[in-house]
């Protein structure tokens, strides 16, 4: 029998433990709209239909002389598209980058702690890297992700930042197969010139 789209969410959705739900944060509505995402950037899947979730990468970079924060890039993806995308890339990449999260963040702690602590307070979540421990204001580029069900925020392993030097760090990571199908990725949805290719190329939301 063929799995529907709310049998592949409840699925996909699994590696979310131990959630907790607040409001969306206006730090992950849509920069161009300055509301929450309606659409996945894929399947153009309506986001804020009952049930149905998704994840939304942002990346930004600060200018301290001007005092002021970019948008470089953001999108919107159902976890249905996102398990798709997965599975397109190299086993090798996908691999490396478990063993990466692994090795380097304690998940179920980070949790803990920040429930304790800050609870469904999403700017202390985003406010260290999740791979160096950073601060945001000191970096010069970061990428911000979160997991969400209609209009509510998943506080689980997500959200998080990571910045600019431990993408690179995970960039490293990847084979050229998945290099290619980010690319793919990027001209399908974005249409960018290649110099503006770099900053989506080098993290997507499907390592998320």
């Amino acid at each position: 029998m063929e799995e529907n789209s709310s049998d592949r969410d409840r699925r996909v959705s699994r590696q979310f433990i131990k959630q907790e739900y607040g409001g969306i944060p206006e730090l992950f509505y849509s920069h161009s709209t300055k509301a929450p995402f309606e659409h996945c950037i894929s399947c153009d899947r309506a986001l804020q239909a009952p049930n149905t979730q998704y994840l939304v990468e942002k990346a930004f970079r600060n200018y301290p002389e001007f005092e002021t924060t970019d948008v470089i890039f953001e999108y919107a993806m159902c976890l249905n598209c996102a398990d798709q995308m997965r599975k397109e890339l190299s086993l090798s990449s996908l691999s490396r980058i478990q063993e990466f999260f692994e090795n380097r963040v304690n998940f179920h702690l980070r949790r803990d702690q920040l429930m304790q602590s800050d609870s469904l307070n999403a700017p202390a979540w985003l406010k260290n890297c999740l791979i160096t421990g950073e601060a945001q204001p000191s970096l010069e580029e970061y990428q911000i992700y979160g997991h969400f069900v209609d209009n509510r925020c998943v506080y689980s392993f997500l959200p998080y930042m990571i910045s600019g030097s431990a993408v690179d760090e995970i960039t490293n990571l990847l084979s050229e197969k998945t290099l290619g199908e980010i690319d793919r990725f990027i001209d399908e949805n974005f249409g960018l010139p290649p110099e503006l290719k770099k900053p989506i190329r080098d993290n997507p939301i499907i390592f998320v």
